[in-house]
């Protein structure tokens, strides 16, 4: 895994002293409610120490940091879909207090230009819920193209 910078942010993998971070959002209602149920602590808990042990190039996590001053944004990842078609799902995840900063959409493209770096050839995907309509213009800005539809989620690519 790797470290990388942005305008303002530094990228870094998840470490043990990340799980303040991890459990706060992955615990949170108002920030699971496009996502999926909330976890209880003891469900964040495992779901971090499951994360760390299976951070590598198809399938990791890294924590977001204000580089002024290295305070925790959030986390952004991505995890395989695909190996054989190196599809990888795309995430990201941002404390409150960073709502509306455009935090996510420089997180998302140093990621996507990073992971590139390593893997030209990797397909992105996402899926969102339908009625999130930021990540949905998010998503649009990156570039990527909505390739379907259900009654409740997007399904998005970036080729």
């Amino acid at each position: 895994m790797w470290s990388f910078e942005s305008h303002q942010l530094y990228y870094r993998p998840l470490e043990t002293n990340d799980i303040e971070l991890y459990t706060s959002l992955y615990t949170d209602s108002k920030t699971m409610k496009d996502i999926g149920e909330p976890l209880s602590y003891a469900g964040a808990e495992s779901a971090f120490e499951k994360q760390l042990s299976r951070n590598n190039s198809y399938d990791y996590l890294l924590s977001i940091r204000l580089k002024k001053n290295n305070e925790k944004v959030g986390l952004v990842g991505v995890s395989l879909l695909d190996k054989d078609e190196c599809k990888v799902n795309l995430g990201i995840m941002v404390l409150k207090k960073f709502h509306r900063k455009g935090y996510p959409l420089e997180a998302l493209t140093a990621l996507i230009d990073n992971h590139r770096e390593q893997l030209p050839q990797t397909i992105f995907s996402t899926e969102i819920m339908e009625r999130n309509f930021p990540a949905k213009r998010l998503m649009t800005k990156l570039g990527f193209r909505q390739t379907e539809q259900t009654e409740d989620k997007c399904f998005w690519e970036l080729r």
